[in-house]
């Protein structure tokens, strides 16, 4: 973690929100759905993030206007 992150939280939520960022406006929210077949997923896990925060982070970082 780097100094530019107040606490663990801050920078977890930082790569949540990169991580399930949608790149275009048109695109589909994923749902907190990352395929990955090299991980087993857990059925416990929540993100740290709601889909709102995710949209509202894509809109800003990555849509095009």
């Amino acid at each position: 973690m780097t100094d530019e992150y107040k606490n663990e939280d801050a920078y977890l939520k930082e790569m949540q929100m990169d991580a399930f960022a949608t790149m275009e406006k048109k695109e589909a929210f994923n749902e907190f759905d990352l395929k990955n077949d090299d991980f087993e997923r857990d059925s416990n896990w929540k993100p740290l993030v709601t889909k709102e925060q995710v949209l509202v982070y894509s809109k800003e970082n990555f849509w095009e206007e």
